[in-house]
């Protein structure tokens, strides 16, 4: 068999994901002392793909008339892919807007200035005074101590700052908004995250009660996965604790993205010639995976629980309907907007056409719904909380066809 195994087909967001946004949209507050307005705008777009295929050979062996063993594997194929921009990044004031990064750079302008004019005057011999002192014994005027004052409060500082710690505060500002305003440029992402695994897979089918009961068993052990990026252009995020640059998708990284061991179970019992029914419960070792981490934030294992009927209408048609509940076992510390999990309902209906004795086709289509979930951030480096909700459903059709060659 070669089908798609794992991963979370694709996605496009015509306005960005939050994260791409949050830390700008803060900029017009922190910008407010210098004139700017509580307004911005940018141009933001984010599309990814995710997919596991799978190349699956096994040898199925029957004891007797009742039983049969099956075992084989599974090479795994893994690919994701992102491409995305953030452009045009602008910030209004009353005269008019300028790009984000425009202004940045020139409030480091200000800041740097600033710390010039107190640098002349800790060279005077001043730096270990206050503003107001400096003002009282003269060295400064009145004004130029109010001026200095009102910087202390944009950085943040007590307006009793000596001259020298403020002159210091002010420096690092101006480092500090050079840095961000290289953040604030067009940026777009190019990236592919490529692996490979392997999974043995053993199983086993019972015929029972003249064959109106069949249960089915099958395990797939866990494949370990190493995603490798591919990374053409990237987003900037900012700088580590020794400046280096930290991009989303940095070439060459490596993280693991295994497929956990699952455990499926099925069965089906012809109630009459014309009515069948099944069921079937399938559970993901999720809690034992290497998922780059994400691993900790998993407090339940994955499980799906299902339940159809079948119902042959004539000689040469069958209709079906199903239920699978899937339950999630992720925390909310699990969830971002680049990845998240959610509880689901899926119904599903499905028909199958017999053409001749060996060619059928079946129809079917399905629907998810899945729980909405939403996770409270404070990592966003904002000044408020801010909450995010995930939430998707799916609609998916298919067409087959069974084909009995002899």
């Amino acid at each position: 068999g070669f089908n798609p195994i794992g991963g979370g087909g694709g996605a496009e967001f015509k306005e960005g994901l939050p994260s791409f946004e949050t830390g700008f949209s803060e900029l017009p507050t922190m910008l407010a002392p210098f004139g700017y307005d509580d307004s911005y705008s940018g141009d933001f777009y984010f599309s990814g793909t995710s997919v596991f295929w799978g190349l699956q050979l096994g040898v199925t062996y029957e004891v007797n008339d009742y039983i049969s063993v099956y075992a084989g594997g599974r090479y795994l194929m893994a690919k994701n892919t992102y491409e995305g921009h953030i452009k045009d990044l602008t910030l209004y004031t009353s005269e008019g807007e300028i790009s984000a990064n425009a202004a940045i750079l020139g409030v480091a302008d200000i800041m740097n200035a600033t710390a010039g004019q107190l640098q002349t005057m800790v060279d005077l011999g001043i730096g270990g005074l206050t503003p107001a002192e400096a003002a009282g014994a003269g060295y400064i005027t009145t004004e130029q101590q109010l001026g200095i004052e009102a910087g202390y409060a944009g950085l943040g500082l007590p307006a009793a700052t000596p001259i020298e710690t403020g002159q210091g505060a002010f420096t690092a500002a101006g480092v500090q908004y050079t840095a961000k305003a290289g953040l604030l440029v067009d940026q777009e992402v190019e990236a592919e995250e490529n692996g490979s695994g392997f999974t043995p897979i053993f199983g086993a089918n019972f015929s029972l009660l003249d064959k109106r009961l069949n249960i089915g068993l099958k395990y797939e052990m866990k494949a370990e996965i190493e995603l490798e990026n591919n990374t053409t252009k990237d987003f900037m995020l900012g700088f580590d604790n020794d400046n280096n640059l930290v991009t989303m998708f940095p070439d060459g990284a490596k993280k693991r993205s295994d497929m956990p061991a699952m455990l499926s179970v099925g069965a089906s019992y012809q109630l009459n010639q014309k009515l069948t029914v099944h069921g079937g419960y399938h559970l993901y070792w999720d809690t034992e995976v290497d998922w780059d981490g994400k691993e900790e934030n998993i407090d339940n294992n994955y499980y799906e629980a299902a339940f159809g009927l079948e119902y042959q209408v004539a000689d040469n048609l069958w209709i079906s309907a199903g239920y699978l509940y899937a339950a999630s076992g992720v925390n909310v510390d699990y969830q971002t907007d680049m990845g998240y999990s959610l509880s689901s309902n899926t119904v599903g209906f499905g028909g199958k056409f017999k053409v001749q004795d060996n060619f059928y086709i079946n129809l079917g289509m399905l629907y998810t719904s899945y729980d909405e979930g939403e996770k409270i951030h404070n990592d966003y480096n904002l000044a408020t909380d801010v909450k995010e909700t995930y939430a998707k459903d799916n609609l998916i059709f298919a067409i087959g066809a069974d084909i009995k060659l002899f």
